[in-house]
């Protein structure tokens, strides 16, 4: 069997006004091959429907096919970024992260004021306490408050020893044995008082050095956070920028998946709009064939009667 074979007895046309139903109708003197050929002409009508049907559907299929892996790539290759970036700077969410870095700048100015008020005030104390130290004031309260308990006494001392000074200066001369006993035991005094007086000037020092490096080491600090507020902004942006993309990247790629899905369900629900209104049944002679064959009988006959006769 070869289209040739098949094309020249095989009839189709429409049967309605509107065209909507199509008649086939097959000749051939074999029963079995004119069924055979119906049978697969219907199959392959019904087949050919539906897969016109189904050619939107499968197209679009493909396309999703195509493009959801290439989503899923992005999407993976965007999760790296974002991974990487934690890694690199060891955070979660880098807006925590900025908001602990201005609250400590916050205290750390506050800090700095405060440095700065102490040591303002302690460098006046201590112009103030050195004049009066070297002056040994007695009554100075400056002096008494940043004055060691030593020194306290030695002033203490000395204005006893001075007091008796005085009593004894009434009674003896200064040549007197017992006022140069007196002024030798001040003049021991003077010089312990001196040498407290540079031990408390070293204090002064000491302090006034120990609260410029505080300053100094809060002042680093502050600029250090200063940069890493500017380089985690940078970074804050890119982490941002990267998160918008994996947000959008991941809506298309839902929305990709649910159309996909849909046109699954779609293919899955098409079936054929055409449809056999008569079955295949058993092939039956056609009028004008037996016509045919009468009259081809009749002349076959004739032509051999006549045969015959002339023999």
């Amino acid at each position: 069997i070869s289209y040739g074979s098949i094309v020249g007895t095989l009839d189709i046309r429409t049967t309605n006004e509107d065209e909507t139903i199509l008649e086939v109708v097959y000749k051939h003197p074999d029963k079995e091959q004119v069924k055979d050929v119906l049978e697969t002409l219907s199959e392959t009508y019904l087949d050919y429907s539906l897969s016109r049907r189904q050619f939107g559907v499968n197209r679009g299929l493909e396309f999703l096919d195509q493009q959801i892996p290439k989503i899923e790539a992005k999407v993976d290759e965007l999760n790296q970024q974002l991974q990487g970036l934690r890694t690199e700077y060891n955070f979660i969410d880098p807006k925590i992260q900025g908001v602990q870095l201005s609250e400590r700048l916050d205290n750390l100015i506050s800090k700095q004021t405060e440095q700065k008020f102490q040591l303002e005030n302690t460098q006046k104390l201590a112009s103030l306490a050195t004049k009066e130290l070297n002056q040994q004031s007695t009554t100075s309260t400056t002096a008494m408050q940043v004055g060691t308990p030593r020194y306290n006494a030695l002033l203490g001392d000395l204005k006893n020893i001075e007091h008796k000074i005085a009593q004894q200066s009434a009674i003896f001369s200064d040549q007197s044995p017992e006022i140069q006993t007196l002024q030798e035991q001040k003049q021991k005094i003077i010089t312990l008082i001196n040498q407290e007086i540079a031990t408390i000037q070293q204090k002064i020092n000491n302090q006034i050095q120990l609260q410029q490096e505080q300053e100094q080491s809060t002042n680093q600090e502050i600029a250090n956070i200063q940069n890493n507020l500017e380089e985690w902004s940078g970074v804050t942006r890119e982490y941002e920028n990267i998160d918008r993309q994996m947000t959008i990247t991941i809506e298309q790629l839902n929305e990709l998946l649910i159309q996909r899905e849909a046109l699954r369900l779609e293919a899955s629900q098409k079936e054929a709009p055409w449809r056999l209104l008569t079955p295949v049944g058993e092939p039956h002679t056609d009028a004008a064939s037996t016509a045919n064959y009468v009259v081809l009988g009749t002349l076959l006959g004739l032509l051999i009667g006549m045969g015959v006769a002339l023999i």
